[in-house]
């Protein structure tokens, strides 16, 4: 284990990744309702 921050820092990053994306969706699909809401 010469570099154990790289690994660890590659998951971490995925990891944001994969959060900002369901954070997106979420927000997408929750605009929607809403515009369906107020329609």
């Amino acid at each position: 284990m010469s570099a154990p921050g790289r690994p660890s820092l590659l998951m971490a990053s995925a990891r944001l990744r994969l959060a900002g994306a369901v954070v997106l969706v979420a927000l997408l699909w929750l605009a929607v309702a809403w515009a369906f809401a107020l329609d």
